[in-house]
């Protein structure tokens, strides 16, 4: 039967479990007929596959007592001993350009709607419009999940609308949200949030963040020495770059675990756009002012070309939300792929946005070509280079695909 040792768990097949028990019963009487034929033979052969089926049911019991193994609700409870829940659905968020009168408020929660998906999106917090009556600040959708908004979408005021404002619109396609975590991700979030407690600055700096709800991806940097380095980073500083998660309760959580004297780069004024200071508090309650930095979102185009006599519409669809769901989650259907969507600061490249478009074409036809780009006029490359402080985003709407 199946046994626990200090190496694992280990188990007996149908077959061990039927030889044994034959040896057994000959043990009793040498001339038992226990042919597969015959009542007996039968019966121990029930017997066999009821035993094999209980070690792999101890097998199963076991493996969801590893965090790395354990799925659905029992991953659920380790990560309750730990006080890491299963997130949330995530929601959509986008940066808004307003213009107006310049001086003119735009007040924390004024809603915008998508003009092509009717999905309302509110601002992340109150801005004054400049001297120019430009001013950006980030939107939130209203609904969880992968609400996509491409660039211009978000052009209409719902509501009331501001004094003093004229319109609005997004320069940017929106970093699309997600269902209910995944035990891929839950599984990623929680052997990282363990480190909250870690010696390490960076590292605790990053678990917590990435614990605060809403937060779908962190990047932190890191310039030690005392000149400027290649990212623009001040000397002797850290960048915190989120993407998710309400504004007050990141830099409460940057708060939480900063190091008193690290410059948080707040004096840059290459990226004030994406830019978020406030007013928050340590521990112990004692005010300090933060920056941390929202990344930039860059919109990726795809366009395929597929040979294929089988393959139909509904095909594409899939593909499309295969490729999406990849750039956030990784592939996660086997093993030995990468288990991590596109992160900040990471390029794309056409070879791995093959993955998977292969998985739903398989023995149906054949993937002619891939490319990618920044603009739906010019997809032709193989790799869109990605800036530190940037987001690769990838949407159903701007993948094409070609059937020959």
């Amino acid at each position: 039967m199946a046994e626990v040792t200090s190496s694992g768990v280990t188990l007996t097949t149908t077959q061990e479990y039927l030889t044994a028990l034959k040896s057994k019963y000959r043990g009793i009487d040498s001339a038992w007929d226990l042919d597969s034929s015959a009542p007996d033979g039968m019966a121990l052969q029930i017997w066999s596959e009821t035993l094999a089926n209980l070690d792999e049911l101890v097998t199963a019991v076991y493996n969801t007592l590893d965090p790395n193994s354990a799925v659905g609700l029992q991953l659920d409870r380790i990560g309750a001993i730990s006080n890491i829940p299963r997130a949330v659905a995530t929601y959509s968020t986008c940066t808004a350009a307003f213009k107006g009168n310049t001086g003119a408020t735009v007040p924390a929660g004024t809603t915008i709607r998508n003009t092509l998906t009717d999905t309302l999106w509110a601002t992340d917090g109150a801005i004054k419009l400049d001297s120019s009556g430009t001013g950006t600040v980030g939107v939130t959708c209203t609904t969880s999940g992968a609400q996509p908004a491409n660039v211009g979408e978000l052009s209409a005021i719902y509501g009331s609308v501001p004094a003093g404002v004229t319109s609005v619109t997004n320069p940017v396609a929106a970093s699309v949200g997600d269902a209910q975590e995944g035990d891929p991700d839950y599984r990623f979030r929680r052997n990282v949030a363990v480190a909250t407690r870690s010696s390490n600055v960076i590292d605790a700096l990053y678990s917590v963040v990435y614990l605060v709800t809403g937060v779908k991806q962190v990047r932190i940097y890191e310039n030690t020495r005392t000149v400027t380095d290649g990212n623009g980073l001040m000397p002797k500083s850290i960048m915190l770059i989120v993407d998710g998660g309400a504004d007050a309760d990141i830099l409460k959580a940057f708060a939480s675990v900063k190091s008193p004297g690290c410059g948080d780069n707040s004096d840059r004024t290459d990226l004030m756009a994406y830019r978020v200071t406030g007013l928050t508090a340590t521990p112990a309650g004692n005010p300090i002012t933060l920056s941390f930095y929202r990344p930039q979102l860059v919109t990726i185009y795809e366009h395929m070309s597929i040979t294929s006599t089988t393959l139909s519409d509904t095909d594409k669809a899939t593909i499309k939300n295969q490729t999406v769901s990849y750039s956030l989650e990784g592939f996660t259907q086997t093993s030995g792929f990468i288990k991590r969507g596109f992160q900040i600061g990471e390029s794309v490249t056409a070879g791995r946005l093959y993955t998977p478009a292969n998985f739903v074409v398989a023995g149906a036809g054949m993937i002619n070509s891939l490319y990618i780009g920044t603009s739906l006029s010019a997809i032709n490359l193989l790799t869109v280079p990605i800036a530190f402080n940037q987001l690769a985003v990838i949407t159903a709407a701007n993948i094409n695909i070609d059937y020959e």
